[in-house]
C-alpha cells in the first residue's frame, strides 16, 4: 500500500468495519483529566476520544507524520470550538517525547507499540509521565495472519506484551475491545 492509499485507508469506512473507534473508546471508562495519545494519525480515535472527554481536561495528540498532524488538525475544525480547544496537537517522535512527570491521567496508543524500536524504554518514559492511579490503553494487531495490517513477524502476542507492560511495573486492569483483528490492554500505575 502506497503512502497516499494508506492515509486513505486510516480514514476509510473499511476500517470502521474492523475497528469501531466509537465501540472501542466508549470502554476505556472515565476520560476527564489529561490525556496523552501517542500516534495519532489523522485522528482515526482521537476524535472519538476528545468527543467523549466532552472539554473536561486537556488533551495531547502526537504523531511523527506532519501530513497526519495536518489532516487531524483540519478535522478538529469539524468539532464544537469549546471542546476542541481542549486539544494540542504536535509533531514529535513516540520514542522521544518529554513530558514532566505525573503529566496525564490515560497514555492512549493504538496499533504502534508493535512498531516501537525500544518498547521497554518507551514504557518506562510512559509510566513517568503516567500519574499514579492513572491508566494506559494499548490497541494493537493480534498475532493472527490477516489481509490487512503490518507482518505477522512484528506483531505482538497479546501475552508478550502484557507482560511487556507488567515488567515496567504497570498492573494489569482489564482487556478492553480492540477491534475484530485486535486487543486492547489496560494497565494502570499504582
Amino acid at each position: 500500500m502506497d503512502a497516499d492509499a494508506a492515509k486513505f485507508h486510516l480514514l476509510s469506512e473499511e476500517r470502521y468495519k474492523y475497528q469501531d473507534a466509537d465501540k472501542i473508546v466508549s470502554g476505556i471508562g472515565d476520560l476527564g483529566g489529561s490525556i496523552l495519545e501517542i500516534g495519532c494519525g489523522p485522528g482515526f480515535f482521537t476524535l472519538p476520544l476528545v468527543k467523549l472527554q466532552n472539554g473536561r481536561g486537556t488533551y495531547q495528540a502526537i504523531d511523527s507524520n506532519p501530513e497526519m498532524i495536518r489532516m487531524l488538525k483540519e478535522r478538529l475544525l469539524t468539532l464544537d470550538q469549546n471542546i476542541a480547544r481542549t486539544v494540542r496537537v504536535v509533531v514529535g517522535d513516540a520514542e522521544r517525547i518529554y513530558f514532566p512527570e505525573r503529566s496525564f491521567d490515560l497514555v492512549f496508543l493504538a496499533n504502534i507499540f508493535h512498531d516501537l524500536k525500544d518498547p521497554k524504554g518507551f514504557l518506562v518514559r510512559m509510566y513517568r509521565v503516567l500519574k499514579p492511579g492513572g491508566f494506559i490503553v494499548n490497541i494493537d494487531w493480534s498475532n493472527v495472519q490477516t489481509e490487512i495490517g503490518p507482518p505477522l513477524n512484528i506483531r505482538i502476542p497479546e501475552e508478550k506484551c502484557k507482560a511487556m507492560f507488567t515488567d515496567a511495573h504497570f498492573v494489569f486492569a482489564e482487556k478492553v475491545y480492540g477491534g475484530e483483528y485486535h486487543y486492547g490492554l489496560k494497565f494502570t500505575r499504582p
